[in-house]
């Protein structure tokens, strides 16, 4: 069970640290330092992975 626990962990700081990349790229995009592609490219995989986390909760 203690397998399971640190995952659950790591998932979690994983899921802070994808919403903090995204804020900063919507950051970066808004002010037009990257820009639209650059933005959708960096933040795909990072919401893909907020979106399976979140189902996860919801099963």
């Amino acid at each position: 069970m203690e397998d399971i626990k640190d995952i659950k962990e790591i998932e979690s700081r994983i899921y802070e640290l994808c919403s903090s990349f995204i804020i900063l790229f919507e950051e970066l995009q808004s002010k037009g330092i990257i820009s639209q592609e650059e933005y959708d490219t960096h933040t795909m995989v990072k919401k893909d992975f907020l979106h399976r986390v979140r189902n996860k909760f919801y099963d």
